[in-house]
């Protein structure tokens, strides 16, 4: 059984309130906004290199990939192919894509009905920029999807990610919900912020991702309301620090180690103690352990 963990909502609030410049640091290192950084440099067209983007990850589940090689391929594939439309290059990546091939054929009829309303996109462009909420509505309509789908809400995020690499101040909606993929639930878990008898095996976050996503978003979105940090802006957070914990194989230290080899800057005290939070149990096990 999940359920919320009451008193662990306030600390890891807190912990985040006061690290949104280590929340800039992740993002601007993601490689996920490297790859839309990458694309935009190629294509030297905003609304060309948005429309890619957002088709890409509204096909982007159950990757048969790593989620970081995901995005490089795509922008080594955009590179390559730029001459072509949008449409051409978003076809024929998901036709040629390794990450892509389960379900390729529900992932390019997807594809086809946000192509059928490429001259909406263009139409509602300049709006979609000034709301995001807007654009999420209009994801969700022409892909027949509900507005918390977790591909609508990740498009949502790329979106963002390229107006943010265009230098573009976005205002980000706190109503948008984190999507919930598997580093999101782990780290859920982890962090002691959902508790399951299970802990943060890997039994108990593919249950939590696929029976409980809406648990998890209320769950982060009531740490973020606390911390007057959007959910979206949370998503690169999480997934970084989820990823480096299981590289580490659940060794704290080490995870830290990692994260600091990466980004080659020394961790200070206030973005150890946010990570400290995110690993509560992690830390708390190897704790019990040791007794």
């Amino acid at each position: 059984m999940f359920k919320i963990a009451e008193e662990r909502v306030k600390p890891i609030a807190e912990a985040l309130k006061e690290n949104v410049d280590f929340i800039n640091l992740l993002e601007e290192r993601d490689q996920q906004y490297l790859a839309v950084r990458k694309i935009l440099s190629s294509l030297n067209d905003l609304k060309k290199a948005c429309f890619i983007v957002v088709g890409v990850a509204s096909v982007s589940y159950m990757l048969a990939s790593k989620g970081e090689e995901h995005w490089r391929a795509l922008s080594d594939y955009v590179e390559k192919k730029k001459t072509l439309s949008p449409g051409d290059i978003l076809e024929g990546f998901v036709e040629e894509s390794k990450s892509l091939a389960r379900f390729r054929t529900s992932r390019l009829k997807r594809i086809s009905l946000l192509i059928g309303a490429s001259s909406e996109f263009e139409a509602g462009f300049d709006e979609f920029i000034r709301d995001l909420n807007r654009f999420r509505s209009f994801m969700a309509c022409v892909l027949k999807a509900g507005l918390e789908n977790k591909t609508i809400v990740f498009s949502v995020k790329m979106f963002y990610y390229v107006l943010k690499a265009a230098g573009f101040k976005v205002s980000i909606p706190s109503k948008i919900p984190i999507p919930v993929d598997c580093r999101v639930a782990l780290v859920s878990l982890t962090s002691g912020l959902i508790k399951h008898p299970l802990g943060y095996s890997s039994a108990a976050v593919n249950e939590l991702r696929t029976r409980h996503p809406k648990l998890v978003r209320n769950a982060w979105s009531r740490v973020c309301e606390l911390a007057r940090v959007p959910p979206l802006r949370v998503d690169a957070l999480l997934w970084i620090v989820g990823g480096f914990l299981e590289q580490a194989g659940f060794e704290y230290e080490q995870a830290l180690k990692l994260i600091e080899n990466w980004l080659r800057i020394r961790l200070s005290v206030k973005w150890r103690n946010l990570i400290k939070e995110l690993a509560y149990q992690v830390i708390e096990t190897r704790d019990i352990h040791f007794l």
